[in-house]
């Protein structure tokens, strides 16, 4: 493999490895925090039950090395994956809240910062496509049943890897706490104190000349997104956020919302302690793989 062939195997890989992190979360664009990012307001109460930035590092450079191994045992020696070299970012951040601080606002508008949003923006097809074809069905699993005479593997090398690092953990649904976490953001959305609190919100972007009657208005304004460039944001979308922003800081909309809906989650969480338990058991478990990996051994 050339080294073009090699570099680019090693973004599809990681790519790959990182959408595959432990929970299979595809969690939307817009609820992750840009890297060095810190959670300004009230964090959920139910992330105690997802993986930390830690933990996804770990999965992922451990699920690398796997893959890694995999494929040079079918011969691809230099296919190479990325492993972490620092924390993710936290997968909320106060973007859950439909808020990014007014600095940033008139920096990037609603948008997130170029320089961090790029890795998203690749387009992944193709990348993928850009990867031999010999070595992506090794990789994936898909269009070989076998290679060279070794057996690919159903999923190839990534589902392989995956099976490695979840064996012997038990059985737990680790989309509950997200599942949960819109649960208890429907239920306070229809609360009064949440009610009244957007409607201080509108009465306050009303006066800086925007007639949005609630955040998601502002924030999905069809103006935006088609407006923007590789030049940036436009100056009316960036005035736009700023008056968004600086009314929520007025109203103390964050907190206020952070903590409705924590009381709902609260709630949940006791319905639910068990299966939530088990969630816990399952990232232990996990976790104690990955370690296992890590220090050059299998599970």
């Amino acid at each position: 493999m050339n080294m073009r062939s090699q570099n680019v195997a090693m973004l599809a890989g990681g790519a790959l490895l990182l959408c595959a992190v432990h929970g299979g979360v595809n969690a939307h664009a817009e609820t992750l925090a840009p890297p060095g990012a810190t959670l300004k307001h009230g964090d959920s109460a139910l992330m105690r039950y997802v993986d930390t930035p830690e933990q996804r590092r770990k999965a992922t450079s451990a699920r690398a090395r796997l893959v890694k191994g995999c494929m040079k045992e079918f011969g691809f020696s230099e296919f190479s994956t990325q492993e972490a070299s620092g924390n993710p970012p936290p997968l909320l951040s106060s973007r859950r809240y439909l808020y990014v601080s007014p600095a940033d606002a008139a920096r990037f508008g609603y948008g997130i910062d170029p320089a961090t949003a790029k890795d998203f923006d690749k387009p992944k097809d193709a990348v993928r496509a850009a990867v031999p074809s010999e070595e992506q069905s090794v990789l994936l699993g898909q269009g070989l049943t076998s290679y060279k005479g070794k057996t690919v593997a159903p999923g190839g090398c990534v589902r392989q890897a995956d099976g490695i690092l979840r064996k012997n953990t038990p059985a737990a649904d680790l989309l509950l706490p997200w599942k949960l976490m819109n649960q208890a953001a429907g239920m306070a959305a229809k609360d009064e104190r949440v009610t009244s609190l957007v409607a201080a919100w509108a009465s306050c972007i009303r006066g800086r000349g925007y007639a949005y009657q609630a955040p998601e208005q502002a924030w999905d304004d069809p103006r935006w997104r088609p407006a923007r460039t590789a030049a940036g944001v436009s100056e009316e979308e960036k005035k736009a956020a700023v008056a968004d922003m600086e009314c929520k800081d007025q109203v103390g909309y964050v907190d206020k919302l952070a903590s409705v809906q924590n009381s709902y989650e609260k709630d949940l969480i006791r319905a639910h302690v068990d299966e939530l338990e088990a969630i816990q058991r399952n990232q232990e478990a996990f976790q104690r793989n990955a370690d296992i990996v890590m220090s050059g051994g299998r599970p």
